[in-house]
């Protein structure tokens, strides 16, 4: 396996686009319609309160009155089923715009399923998508002989961790973490959401649990971490151009490190390997669409050209960009346009060489 050259390969824009990606951007040039007097429902996938949540409300509050014809915006939360039941009522909700989908949509790995449960994302009325809250993972303090420092945190030799789905990026990726840095792990599944996590993670139910970059600013730095009894240790993120490290954040101050600044410290080596290609993978895929939003296929071309147009200028306006970045601890990544459909694109041409990484990291979480 060559994967000094698996980075590139997946990490590649597809000079192509596909016939769904194709019949996607033919709306893109149509007229826009007035969505005067309506009531336009935004379903999310998670539960109340985190980030996804938090998100789509700020995103709401900005493209409501974007909209032409301001037309009043509500969210509405429909967790469960390993994120699929909001995915679900979203695109299968009456394709006229008055319903649409701010989900944590896991593109990058719902691509493993049985061609009869993927979802052809290609296929729905492609609006945007919204990325830059990374990925913390942090430990209690009081796990084995006690957890001060990273130094201590890899000696403990094994780990139970917490996250949302087997099939999540961030679950994966801090699985193959702790491989390279040698730790036994095993996984918990099922939370839906960070607060849940969290609550768990209190209990002694896992020994560490992972969390966004907006939930750790919003509800952990001031209250367990400052209190000290959870650890932050490091993040994940977006790769760096040359695919040496991760791009740094001050989203978490000085307490928690990128998880390649962390390796070298635990280890003296450079990161490289499967375990790294997978980890690159999903900053790559995952981290800049974290949130797709998209109206069901089958949204008339006017209808789509209202809601883009609107959503170019929420995102662009400043009163959004500063909110989320105090949501997401960081300027938040937009993709719109073309730039939507490309990225979908190349999610459901991911080698296969990757896939069998990914197949084989779900099955060790499974147990």
């Amino acid at each position: 396996m060559k994967h000094m050259n698996l980075f590139a390969k997946t990490a590649r824009v597809f000079a192509g686009v596909g016939f769904a990606a194709l019949m996607a951007l033919q709306p893109l040039s149509a007229s826009a319609e007035s969505m005067a007097g309506k009531t336009i429902t935004i379903i999310h996938n998670a539960s109340p309160g985190g980030s996804t949540g938090l998100g789509s409300q700020i995103l709401a509050n900005y493209w409501s009155k974007a909209i032409e014809g301001s037309p009043t915006m509500v969210v509405q939360s429909v967790p469960g089923g390993a994120l699929t039941k909001g995915i679900h009522a979203a695109m299968n909700s009456k394709a006229d715009g008055t319903t649409l989908g701010y989900v944590a949509w896991s593109g990058s790995t719902r691509i493993l399923d049985e061609p009869a449960l993927q979802i052809e994302f290609q296929k729905l009325g492609l609006i945007g998508g919204v990325g830059g809250t990374s990925q913390m993972i942090s430990v209690r303090t009081d796990t084995g002989s006690g957890v001060k420092n990273a130094e201590d945190f890899v000696k403990l030799g094994k780990i139970k961790f917490g996250g949302y789905t087997v099939k999540s990026m961030p679950s994966m990726s801090f699985a193959a973490a702790f491989d390279m840095l040698g730790m036994e792990w095993s996984f918990v599944s099922g939370f839906f959401g960070d607060t849940k996590i969290n609550a768990a993670l209190l209990r002694g139910e896992i020994d560490a649990g992972m969390s966004t970059a907006s939930y750790f600013r919003t509800q952990l730095k001031d209250g367990v971490v400052k209190d000290g009894e959870v650890l932050p240790l490091f993040y994940l993120g977006h790769p760096n151009e040359a695919g040496t490290g991760i791009i740094k954040t001050d989203a978490y101050g000085d307490v928690a490190v990128s998880f390649d600044e962390f390796y070298r410290n635990a280890t003296g080596k450079e990161p490289s390997g499967p375990a790294w290609d997978l980890i690159k993978f999903n900053g790559t895929n995952h981290e800049p669409v974290v949130w797709l939003i998209f109206a069901p296929e089958g949204t008339p071309a006017d209808t789509l050209k209202t809601l883009r147009d609107g959503f170019e200028a929420a995102v662009t306006d400043p009163g959004y960009i500063a909110e989320a970045t105090k949501l997401f601890g960081t300027a938040p990544l937009i993709t719109r346009g073309q730039g939507i459909i490309d990225k979908v694109n190349d999610v459901q041409n991911t080698s296969e060489e990757m896939k069998d990484i990914l197949r084989g990291y779900i099955g060790r979480l499974k147990g």
